[in-house]
């Protein structure tokens, strides 16, 4: 194995991981947008149900995160 012959496999091996970080990125994309049309209705439910129970609004931001009133 020469200097460059590993300098080569390791460039390879970047540009493999970025690939799929890029791919994964994408999937994660997809699953959000999936996941925000589903969740769109339980933020409504975690919403009413919020006012009902006068928890403080912490508590929602905590367990939903991704979701926006």
């Amino acid at each position: 194995m020469t200097c460059k012959m590993l300098h080569n496999i390791s460039q390879e091996i970047k540009k493999q991981k970025l690939k799929e970080m890029r791919e994964q990125q994408q999937q994660q994309q997809q699953q959000q947008n999936q996941q925000h049309q589903s969740t769109q209705a339980s933020a409504c439910a975690a919403y009413q149900h919020c006012h009902s129970t006068r928890k403080p609004v912490q508590y929602y931001a905590q367990h939903y995160p991704y979701q926006r009133w």
